[in-house]
């Protein structure tokens, strides 16, 4: 007797909240991202991995081109669509980013930034000019900045990737309100480390006074030498 295969139990998350039933995704129903979910296949894998057989089928015959696909996915889980809805289907790189990332994490909060992850330069170069984002995240080994999109926000994803940019100095990155997060930015734009306090231990300041007359110049080097090295 062969053994039947299960069906990949994925998750699924709306507004924050892990979906695990037909009534929660009700409460929680977000058109944009059940859409986003029905053309990376996971609405489809999501049904079937619960045995919801009946909206499974009804979701099967669904095409990406359809002009009312929003209005019938609203009917198909029986929630109200409205008609000035705006949305839109997920471009094939939106869907490949988001696969991407699911190869990489589990972790659903970076899963979810994909629009805003860049990862490779033409990823990049499109959140620039023609997102006009302001916060990107960047997921890859080497990046190249302009530094002539003012007011923004890098943030390396998964790793910290190498940074070039044509600005010489942090007070100039600063002007330009140019902001850098988990990335290994170039040596002249690396702030210098905090100075770190100097501490002397109780012990041995207690030895300090039992020096008493004794107490000379040499002890005074030893207690500098001391100082330096905490």
């Amino acid at each position: 007797m062969s053994r039947q295969i299960k069906p990949i139990k994925i998750p699924m998350y709306m507004n924050g909240v892990r979906i695990s039933t037909l009534e929660s995704l009700q409460e929680n129903f977000d058109l944009q991202k059940v859409l986003e979910y029905f053309v990376s296949g996971d609405l489809l894998k999501w049904l079937d991995g619960r045995y919801y057989d009946e909206e499974a089928e009804k979701v099967r015959n669904l095409s990406k081109d359809d002009a009312n696909l929003g209005k019938k996915i609203c009917r198909i889980f029986g929630v109200e669509y409205t008609e000035d809805a705006e949305v839109d289907l997920p471009n094939e790189r939106l869907i490949e980013k988001t696969n991407a990332l699911k190869k990489l994490t589990t972790d659903e909060k970076i899963i979810s930034l994909a629009a805003q992850t860049a990862f490779t330069q033409e990823d990049l170069a499109y959140l620039l000019d023609e997102e006009d984002a302001k916060t990107i995240y960047l997921c890859g080994e080497k990046f190249s900045i302009p530094a002539n999109f003012e007011n923004r926000k890098y943030i390396g994803i998964l790793s910290k990737p190498e940074i070039k940019i044509s600005i010489r100095t942090l007070e100039e990155l600063k002007a330009r309100e140019i902001n850098f997060e988990n990335v290994n930015l170039p040596k002249n734009l690396v702030p210098p480390p905090a100075p770190k306090e100097i501490t002397i231990g109780y012990a041995f300041i207690s030895n300090f006074y039992q020096f008493g007359s004794s107490y000379n110049y040499d002890n005074e080097v030893d207690l500098l030498g001391y100082c330096d090295a905490v």
